[in-house]
């Protein structure tokens, strides 16, 4: 437990507090299911192969609070969510049915898809584009010192011009 507070929780400049990341960890059963696999592949390295539960979730809850009361798990996450996220997911509370929710669910897990693959796209054009901007950055450096014959200054105008 003392490794997943120290590798993952973010501590706040405002305070002592640590924030769990949301994403990972929403809610504390999130960081009881890490507790449990953590504690069985510890056992099992080990060669106990009888790894019993060492806790309930009530008592894990109870000794996280009193051990780590600095430790939080916000309840929203801190960075903008998309407008088709946030309509699906209350389309998804707000369904009368089963089906409904189902459908929901499988056009939000599509959509979230399509935007994995676009951030893909988007950080592939960006890792080109930036290794292109350098070489002409470099390029007009170069040509701006060959036809600046005495005034440096107009190497500011040619680096503003690009």
């Amino acid at each position: 437990m003392i490794n997943l507070v120290e590798m993952e929780a973010e501590p706040r400049p405002e305070n002592d507090n640590r924030f769990l990341n949301p994403s990972r960890y929403p809610t504390i059963r999130a960081v009881y299911d890490r507790f449990l696999e953590d504690y069985v592949a510890t056992h099992q390295q080990h060669g106990d192969m009888s790894a019993n539960v060492p806790m309930s979730e009530d008592t894990f809850r109870r000794k996280f609070k009193q051990c780590y009361p600095h430790v939080k798990i916000p309840k929203t996450n801190r960075f903008a969510q998309c407008d088709v996220c946030f309509l699906l997911r209350g389309k998804m509370e707000l369904a009368p049915s089963k089906e409904k929710k189902k459908l929901y669910r499988k056009q939000l897990h599509l959509h979230q898809e399509n935007v994995s693959k676009d951030k893909a796209v988007y950080y592939s054009h960006r890792s080109v584009a930036s290794c292109q901007i350098a070489l002409q950055f470099v390029g007009s450096l170069a040509s701006c010192f060959a036809n600046c014959p005495v005034d440096r200054n107009c190497f500011y105008l040619q680096v503003h011009v690009i």
